[in-house]
């Protein structure tokens, strides 16, 4: 019943589970052998976008937590994260954003302001302002946070960068797109020599910043970039990673933005037809997928 992102993710989902069920059915759910095999499950069932059972699954961990290990414990407030995040996933960001202010909190007296899981607290709670509409309170937090890791962690620390790539984001939002393709650039400069050009997170960083490329309509280099992250992608990832088919819808949008119909259907049709094998139909990006080929087939 589970749809994996890919085999080997697969397997050790479902070594997970039996892990877990095996300790429940011997009487050890709150050992913690079990805990963190339940609640890399929960994680799993995130990935997978079973959203639902994922949130169902952390809160089990969680309530176990807080009774054998108290409600400040560091496993116990990542136990609270992650409900969090699978609220946010579910489109209830307001939720969300409710679950990562109380975790702050307890970071901040607890861990202090500059430590990695506090840091990580403030980066989820601007992700739920993000999808609430609030882009000047998520800039604010964005530029919080990376003024500390450039201090603590230095400017090339993959925190910082992953922090840049986020105000990138903010910025966008706000209509600031010169400002977020200058971000975009400067961390992908860096990524691809301290990283290398094929490594995950500098992709990442070119999708954004072709995106941030096609708000300002500079479709022509935007499909430049996209096209050479497909290129990268199809080299070093299984033929049916769902990341190859997220960039054949991008590249589709963008040509259709220069009026390339025909090729973006093209590149609809595949990101479909893969996001359909690789998550069935009721994902919201299948969905996505679906509503551009038929819009393009109408035109």
């Amino acid at each position: 019943h589970l749809h994996y992102l890919d085999r080997q993710y697969g397997a050790q989902a479902t070594l997970m589970e039996r892990v877990w069920l095996a300790c429940e059915k011997a009487g050890q759910q709150e050992s913690p052998i079990s805990l963190h095999a339940h609640h890399l499950w929960a994680n799993t069932l995130n990935s997978q976008r079973n959203y639902l059972e994922a949130e169902k699954q952390h809160r089990a961990v969680l309530a176990i937590r807080e009774r054998v290990l108290g409600p400040e414990q560091p496993d116990t407030l990542s136990s609270r994260m992650h409900v969090a995040n699978a609220l946010y996933s579910q489109g209830k960001p307001a939720e969300a954003e409710k679950e990562h202010r109380a975790v702050l909190a307890i970071r901040e007296r607890v861990l202090g302001p500059e430590h990695p899981d506090t840091l990580k607290s403030r980066m989820n709670l601007a992700t739920a302002l993000q999808f609430q509409g609030k882009p000047a309170e998520v800039e604010k937090e964005h530029r919080a946070v990376l003024a500390i890791q450039e201090r603590v962690l230095g400017p090339e620390h993959p925190d910082t960068l992953a922090s840049r790539n986020n105000l990138a984001t903010a910025l966008s939002s706000l209509g600031k797109h010169a400002e977020a393709e200058k971000e975009n650039r400067a961390v992908m400069a860096i990524q691809e020599r301290v990283l290398g050009p094929d490594h995950p997170q500098t992709l990442k960083s070119r999708i954004k910043f072709a995106n941030a490329l096609q708000l300002q309509r500079k479709y022509p280099e935007a499909e430049k970039e996209l096209r050479a992250v497909l290129a990268t992608q199809e080299r070093v990832l299984r033929p049916e990673n769902p990341h190859i088919f997220n960039s054949c819808y991008n590249l589709a949008l963008c040509l259709e933005g220069q009026g390339k119909k025909p090729e973006a259907l093209e590149f609809a049709r595949r990101a479909l037809a893969g996001r359909t094998r690789a998550f069935g139909g009721r994902p919201p990006d299948t969905q996505d997928a679906k509503h551009l080929v038929e819009r393009l087939e109408l035109e």
